[in-house]
């Protein structure tokens, strides 16, 4: 799909972001006049109440061919597990605090999506992890992630016991207060608070950060994308299983995580400039005194 097939458009909103009406009502009168047909999710028709626009559920990746994310990169999270293995592009408008993935600020929405519209962009294919929870062989949830997945206590501060392997091989027991399997998208969140290296977000990668280790020695890891992670739980009590920050499910001991690359990337794009390692200045403010 190229930029110039982007005719469908899908606006996704940051829920109660209740300041957002108006730039949301510009952003509809400015690509109803380039002559785009529109979709609204739930949030952006209470906000604006263009109930003509609404698409209910999770049909809405369905019937676009380009999703317009309004918020931070939690909404952005919460897009793309919507849009799922279908191939439609995401792009995000920073409507929160530090964005990784939303690239374009609000300031800059209208002319910058208008270059997109116009194919002055790139589109970046962003793998993502397939997530598996095993209770006695059988798999009992699964999910996907662009970030990370963490397993770490849910209310106490208390250190897990965890076994990993690598492809069937035992790698090492950790005691930790959490373990990180991070995408390289994901590099720049929950893992690079863990102690891990920033990957260039479009490498093939998986990253292993324990989250303050019991063993100094034990450091983040950065694996081929081709490996797949078994997290066997050792420890009881009220273990958690966290999905980009977002969905989480509850463990129970000897039950088996295991963590490789999802079948199908997520499709991001961003403005031609300034890229990805302007980002990285700008966000995490390099060079600055």
């Amino acid at each position: 799909m190229t930029p110039t097939s982007f005719q469908r458009i899908g606006i996704y909103l940051k829920p109660g972001h209740e300041d957002a009406a108006e730039a949301v009502s510009q952003l509809l009168g400015f690509l109803e006049s380039r002559g785009h047909t529109l979709a609204l999710d739930e949030e952006a028709v209470r906000q604006t109440g263009r109930d003509d626009l609404r698409v209910t559920g999770g049909e809405l990746p369905d019937r676009v061919d380009l999703a317009v994310v309004l918020g931070g990169d939690g909404t952005m999270l919460a897009a793309v597990r919507q849009i799922g293995p279908r191939p439609v592009p995401v792009v995000g408008v920073n409507f929160g605090s530090l964005g990784f993935l939303t690239e374009i600020s609000r300031e800059r929405m209208l002319p910058a999506l208008g270059g997109i519209l116009d194919g002055r962009c790139r589109i970046e294919e962003r793998m993502k992890l397939r997530v598996e929870v095993r209770r006695e062989g059988r798999v009992q949830e699964h999910f996907q992630a662009l970030n990370d997945a963490v397993i770490n206590y849910g209310a106490l501060a208390r250190i897990i016991e965890v076994e990993v392997s690598v492809d069937e091989r035992f790698l090492t027991l950790y005691r930790s207060d959490g373990l990180v399997v991070s995408t390289p998208t994901g590099s720049t969140a929950y893992a690079l608070s863990a102690g891990g290296p920033i990957l260039v977000p479009t490498s093939r990668n998986l990253l292993l950060a324990p989250i303050c280790p019991h063993t100094l020695t034990h450091r983040p890891l950065v694996l081929e994308n081709t490996s797949t992670i078994s997290i066997r739980l050792r420890s009881h009590g009220h273990v958690m299983l966290t999905v980009d920050g977002q969905t989480g499910v509850s463990l129970a001991e000897q039950d088996e995580v295991r963590v490789s690359q999802a079948d199908h990337p997520a499709r991001l794009v961003f403005p031609e400039a300034p890229g990805f390692f302007a980002v990285l200045r700008q966000k995490l403010k390099w060079g600055e005194r």
